[in-house]
């Protein structure tokens, strides 16, 4: 596996990368395929999406469809690393 191949040859490194969930707005414009300069105008657009905002509000998953892949996703990628501290070898 990569994953354990790269911390070994880390020797003991860490890295945190810190992915924060899209805004609101950031997620309507991927979602969308529209540059929003003012929210109030697509206001209606955003009310139908917000939904799907709340259930896929990292950018890598906006566009998906299948609803046991994105809640597979949240559970490994978000859920599950939740309190997990570092591991040192």
């Amino acid at each position: 596996m990569i994953e354990e191949s790269a911390v070994k040859n880390l020797a003991g490194r860490y890295f945190l990368r810190e992915v924060k969930p899209l805004s609101l707005k950031e997620f309507s414009e991927l979602y969308l395929d529209k540059k929003i300069e003012d929210m109030g105008i697509w206001r209606g657009e955003v009310e139908r999406i917000f939904n799907q905002y709340i259930k896929k509000p990292f950018p890598e998953i906006v566009k998906w469809t299948d609803e046991g892949r994105i809640r597979e996703y949240i559970r490994e990628m978000v859920i599950e690393k939740v309190g997990e501290p570092p591991t040192h070898k």
